[in-house]
């Protein structure tokens, strides 16, 4: 008998005024989402949805990998290491965030190959989306219907939205 509770849990980080501490604290949230339990959760983040040109995701991404790379948790899930190097070979130019003795996280994008959006990576791979939009809410439409209609499975997702920006979209509308 197999079973399985995973897929590919997306990550929504809408665009917003974010301030540094803004920026350290979700950087936190995500690294925790991802690398709980080395990893090895079925509900940890595997993609990340941001708007393409929002000039602090470069910061959120940069203090998320840093976060990450002291994160030296063991690998100790069977077929991890299979899993990460089939993984890595599917992107087209993997970014290496070195763990100390623990396996890496692999960052890839999340169009370099279809699986990335089919198959739950259990383990310390990340894919990350960037998606054309006009607004905070255009992209909050564009990222939940790109989760919806692209990723497998439906155990879990989350929508990072600064307070400022869920109350000018308006709550009622999401």
């Amino acid at each position: 008998m197999t079973s399985e509770l995973g897929g590919v849990s997306p990550t929504i980080i809408v665009p917003g005024p974010w301030s540094e501490a803004d920026i350290a604290f979700q950087a936190q949230q995500l690294a925790t989402q991802k690398m709980n339990n080395g990893g090895f959760n079925c509900v940890a983040s595997q993609v990340l949805i941001l708007q393409q040109g929002w000039e602090p995701a470069t910061a959120l991404l940069n203090q998320l990998y840093r976060l990450i790379a002291a994160n030296t948790r063991p690998d100790y899930y069977p077929g991890a290491e299979n899993r990460l190097t089939d993984f890595r070979l599917r992107a087209r130019q993997p970014l290496e965030i070195a763990r100390g003795d623990a396996l890496p996280l692999i960052v890839a994008n999340t169009d370099d190959h279809p699986g990335f959006c089919q198959q739950e990576v259990f383990g310390p791979g990340l894919s990350v989306t960037r998606l054309e939009a006009d607004s905070a809410e255009s992209f909050l439409r564009q990222a939940i219907g790109y989760a919806n209609q692209r990723l497998q499975g439906t155990l879990g997702a989350n929508i990072v939205i600064h307070p400022r920006t869920r109350k000018a979209i308006g709550r009622k509308r999401f």
